[in-house]
């Protein structure tokens, strides 16, 4: 089959999202990816996976490492500071009770 006749790749069109929501995207994606492929996983692939070039993630994260500190931050700890350090200090309620709720 000659290139002529083969038929034609065609890539899902991309939407466009802003600056905001496409870094929100690919700390999205990109913890989902690291869960399944372990960090060993390659930028390229995340890549692959988002449908953006790799050139773009390093836009956003100049290195795999610096997306991997963003992934950890919004996984492990924007969950703790929504009012924990309220939550702890707060001495009208027992100590226990407060660990309790915190953990």
């Amino acid at each position: 089959m000659s290139r002529k006749d083969q038929p034609k790749r065609t890539r899902a069109k991309q939407r466009r999202l802003s600056s905001d929501d496409r870094r929100k995207e690919i700390v999205a994606k990109a913890t989902e990816f690291f869960a399944e492929e372990g960090f060993g996983g390659g930028t390229r692939a995340l890549a692959r996976r988002l449908g953006v070039t790799q050139p773009l993630l390093y836009r956003y994260f100049p290195s795999k490492d610096d997306l991997i500190k963003e992934v950890y931050r919004t996984v492990y700890l924007d969950p703790l500071e929504i009012g924990w350090e309220k939550l702890l200090c707060d001495r009208s309620r027992p100590l226990r009770d407060r660990l309790q709720e915190f953990y």
